[in-house]
């Protein structure tokens, strides 16, 4: 690594730092002002920092990853535009030195970047997933949380008004047996149901307890009769499953997804989780066309002004969030395939950043290389000095001789 090497990605770095503090920053303020009541509330009499700490440490692999794109883009920014500012980029131009040779530090700190965003999303973010579920209201898990109901393997639903983690229970239960199970719909109502998990997929399910109403049958399909008020279905579902925020498919690997989506046919956002699926693919590829966009405005052409190359950027980086807004609506109303939802930026994309990236040269002439070969010199001086008479080009030159004295060594021998 050379000195422009390490010169550049030390303002790289520092340009990159400083923004993902700043932006840090505002939106821990922004975002904790707006949820000021809701961490009262969790905090029941405790210490409100350590809430608001426990809230926002847990969610920053979440932040480094939705600010990953602006981040590189602001970093690339900043480190060419200050460059160009005080007029090293010219220099490093005149001195034969290609903008692929400048920018190459920046690109490969890029690519760095983006790879460690792959790294947080598939090993650091997933393990946090339970934590970045819970809203701010229900940080306090005595007070219990929400129940969002699902569909097991066989079409039964489950849902509930309060569940309460430690004891893996939910309170005020509702299951519907579907008919093709059970030749009619059957509606149970349960105070209290508890999660039991077993190796053994009999034994693996939920015990109803507290039932106020029975069904008309003792023995159900999945559902066995273990007292005169209680049952116990066999189903799949767990009590994260059960209690999971609509979008917990956002915060899972992506291995964990596709197994996800294997497994369960049923379940809300499903297109969204398919849509999600693709865009892990092409996330990395979009975000480096786009800086390579970026920097070929940037660095390419220094006749602009640094204030227009960094709003035409800027305006690049805002049409693709616009797009990426309007294709997950598309996706949400089921109007768009999740795949066509996914792979659609990357096709409208890539033409213009590979046009961008390697223009088209026409081929070259006769005429043309002759001008690179240069004129001959009759025709260089002839268009320097303009048309010479025959006569006064071969008229010889009086030039003085070598060794005549000159006009202070004459003064100084006739003073002697």
């Amino acid at each position: 690594m050379g000195l422009l090497d390490r010169y550049l990605l030390r303002h790289f770095l520092l340009a990159y730092f400083v923004c993902l503090l700043c932006l840090i920053a505002m939106y821990v303020v922004i975002d904790a002002f707006t949820r000021i009541d809701d961490f009262l509330e969790s905090a029941a009499g405790g210490s409100v920092f350590g809430v608001i700490g426990l809230y926002y440490g847990t969610r920053l692999p979440w932040l480094f990853q939705r600010l990953g794109s602006v981040l590189l883009l602001l970093a690339t920014l900043f480190t060419l535009i200050w460059l160009e500012a005080r007029n090293e980029l010219v220099a490093l131009r005149a001195a034969g030195i290609s903008t692929l040779r400048i920018a190459q530090p920046v690109i490969l700190a890029n690519v760095f970047f983006l790879a460690l965003g792959i790294v947080n999303r598939e090993w650091v973010q997933p393990p946090l997933g339970p934590y970045l579920q819970i809203p701010a209201s229900e940080l306090n898990r005595q007070r219990g949380q929400r129940v969002q109901g699902c569909y097991d393997e066989n079409g039964v639903h489950l849902e509930g008004r309060v569940a309460y983690p430690e004891r893996q229970m939910i309170q005020f239960a509702n299951i519907t047996l579907p008919s093709p199970v059970t030749g009619r719909l059957v509606h149970i109502e349960s105070k209290e149901m508890f999660y039991h998990p077993h190796e053994d997929p009999e034994q693996h399910g939920w015990v109803l307890m507290g039932v106020a109403v029975p069904p008309l049958a003792d023995d159900l399909p999945n559902l066995r009769r273990i007292a005169p008020d209680a049952y116990f279905l066999r189903s799949r579902v767990t009590f994260e499953r059960l209690t999971r925020n609509p979008e917990w498919y956002r915060y899972l690997s992506t291995l964990d997804l596709a197994q996800a989506l294997q497994e369960e046919g049923r379940f809300p956002h499903r297109n969204e989780a398919l849509a999600l699926f693709h865009r892990r693919l092409t996330q990395p590829i979009i975000d480096f066309f786009m800086l390579m966009i970026c920097l070929r405005l940037v660095a390419g052409s220094l006749d602009r002004n640094a204030y227009l190359k960094f709003a035409l950027c800027m305006g690049i980086y805002i049409s693709l969030q616009v797009l990426d807004f309007l294709i997950d609506h598309m996706t949400r109303q089921e109007a768009l395939d999740p795949f066509l939802a996914a792979w659609l930026p990357l096709f409208l994309l890539g033409p213009p950043a590979f046009a961008m990236l390697f223009p088209m040269t026409p081929p070259k002439t006769a005429e043309d290389e002759d001008e690179e070969d240069g004129a001959p010199l009759g025709q260089s001086l002839q268009d320097l000095y303009g048309d010479v008479d025959e006569d006064q080009a071969s008229a010889p030159v009086d030039r003085p001789p070598l060794n005549a004295p000159t006009g202070r060594n004459v003064v100084s021998t006739s003073v002697g």
